[in-house]
């Protein structure tokens, strides 16, 4: 029986979900083009310079400071009543307006010294100073995404999980267009265009989902407002994880640009892929659950509370750890599938397939980590996830220093994955001191048979898609890429659905929980096809 509030999660991720896949499917497509045109070449290595190191630092500003607002909205409308909610909305709007427009200008301002700070000794002038151009092209979008993140938090807060998640594909379209279009013209330059386009264009959708309620909003400041100043407590360790995180992104990028060309643009691709999952599932689940956690972290039931964060985890690793397994055993064929075409060649190929290995491991920890935050959030605790988050940068760092001669950019990933796995074990241990008691037998139970299951998926997936090899060796030697890439996908596809059957088998034979939630829900679905 699947209970209430898991039926609202669902229903509201399934949206988010959809939406997410088409977005990120989107987005794909939009590697796949940029793989085509650019490779992993100096173009490619300034666009991620540019937008990993800094563009997107900005863009991930506005959305940490404001994660606090959702459960402050919610219970000023609840409390105060709806108009009193909207003056808090309309004053945090009205900084966060002013915040972002003072950064991006003085971010305009100051490109070259951003990209010298983002770039290694090795970089070229040229490379560094595309990046500094397309750096200036680009951060108008960050004051345009500052909007949209507030009033996507506005929107869940009504349970409105569809406009947001469109906003996303929306962007994404108006991204491939522009290149496709000013590709010629502009080359890498059109890109940075389309990420202005489709940051507005996200925004614009948002404002138009509101519309109804907007004659509520009063721009101005409010420093009486007491949501306002409990908002502005929650700030601090946010900000501070903002610095210490960004960090880690800077130093990341700086190393994969100091070991060569085309090192960065790897990483980046490497961790797209990974990324695309992660953005189209967890990060669904964690924007549906956010207002439910919220609710229940108001009326102060911890039972449910714990119920809740236990049943999502476990769902949520019930899905990704065969995913994992998959990622990890057909890398290399999957990044030949979706990037091996044009510039993107075979030394590109195994440069990406590296990192990716990593990144895969910790896929698990990366989907868990998102609900996990949400959660300390709902309970408007900042500060802890912050303290924790600051300990495993200092793990992040020295395991890239540890295994960088050994690894190379690889570093940057085992990394990545170290940290998170710490980060989310941590968040987990901690939730003692807020009197919740988590259920540690049923927890080692649920992990020793995920563990069994996924190795005998992971064998069956390897020998499978080796046999399957053996039996269309054209795959590996075509030249056309739309032949090699049929014959990778019938590979891929026969090898996965055979891990995953058996996974499946394997966790109904031992009878988990969660294979029956979902056998369930996949019966429902067909008789409901069924009747009509």
């Amino acid at each position: 029986m699947i209970s209430p509030f898991a039926s609202k999660v669902l229903k509201g991720a399934a949206i988010i979900s959809a939406f997410t896949m088409v977005g990120k499917g989107l987005g794909m497509v939009q590697k796949m083009v940029l793989a085509h045109c650019f490779g992993t070449g100096p173009e490619m290595d300034a666009f991620v310079l540019a937008f990993s190191s800094i563009v997107f630092a900005f863009f991930t500003i506005p959305q940490q400071l404001l994660s606090p607002f959702l459960p402050l909205f919610a219970e000023q409308k609840e409390k105060a009543g709806e108009p009193e909610a909207w003056r808090f909305a309309g004053t945090v709007g009205f900084l966060t307006a002013i915040a972002m427009g003072v950064m991006v200008v003085a971010g305009i301002i100051w490109a070259p010294e951003l990209v010298a700070l983002v770039s290694s000794s090795k970089t070229s002038p040229e490379t560094a100073a595309l990046t500094g151009t397309l750096t200036r092209i680009m951060l108008p979008a960050a004051f345009f995404m500052g909007l949209f993140y507030l009033a996507i938090l506005i929107l869940n807060t009504y349970k409105r999980f569809a406009l947001p998640a469109m906003g996303d594909t929306l962007n994404k379209l108006l991204v491939i267009a522009l290149l496709v279009v000013l590709y010629r013209s502009l080359g890498i330059k059109g890109l940075a265009v389309g990420v202005v386009a489709g940051a507005l264009a996200a925004l614009g959708l948002q404002v138009y989902g509101l519309r109804q309620k907007l004659g509520m909003v009063k721009l101005g400041l409010n420093f009486k407002d007491p949501a306002l100043k409990r908002f502005g407590w929650l700030l601090p360790p946010i900000v501070l994880a903002i610095l210490i995180g960004q960090t880690r992104t800077i130093l990341d990028y700086w190393f994969a640009s100091d070991m060569g060309e085309g090192y960065a643009a790897s990483l980046s691709f490497a961790r797209g892929l990974s990324d695309t999952l992660i953005l189209i599932v967890p990060s669904a689940v964690g924007v549906a659950i956010y207002p439910f956690f919220s609710d229940l972290s108001a009326e102060n039931d911890r039972a449910e509370l714990v119920d809740s964060l236990m049943r999502s985890i476990r769902m949520m690793a019930f899905v990704f750890i065969p995913l994992s397994v998959l990622f990890i055993v057909l890398r290399t064929p999957l990044v030949q599938l979706v990037f091996q075409r044009g510039k993107f060649d075979m030394d590109s190929v195994v440069l990406t397939a590296g990192p990716l290995l990593y990144y895969s491991i910790g896929l698990t920890f990366f989907a868990v980590e998102i609900l996990l935050m949400r959660f300390y959030f709902s309970l408007k605790d900042t500060l802890t996830p912050t303290l924790v988050g600051i300990a495993c940068v200092g793990i992040h760092v020295g395991v890239v220093l540890l295994f960088r001669d050994t690894l190379q950019h690889q570093s940057m990933a085992l990394a990545a994955t170290v940290s998170k796995t710490v980060k989310v074990l941590l968040l987990l241990a901690l939730l003692r001191y807020k009197a919740l008691t988590l259920p540690l037998r049923e927890s080692l139970a649920f992990v020793a048979k995920s563990a069994l299951a996924a190795a005998g998926m992971g064998l069956v997936a390897w020998l499978t898609f080796r046999g399957v090899s053996a039996m269309l060796p054209v795959a590996g030697g075509a030249s056309h890429w739309t032949i090699r890439a049929a014959w990778l996908t019938i590979q891929l596809g026969i090898s996965s659905l055979a891990g995953l059957a058996v996974f499946g088998a394997l966790t109904i034979a031992l009878k988990m929980e969660e294979a029956t939630l979902v056998l369930r829900l996949f019966l429902r679905s067909r008789n409901r096809v069924a009747q009509g």
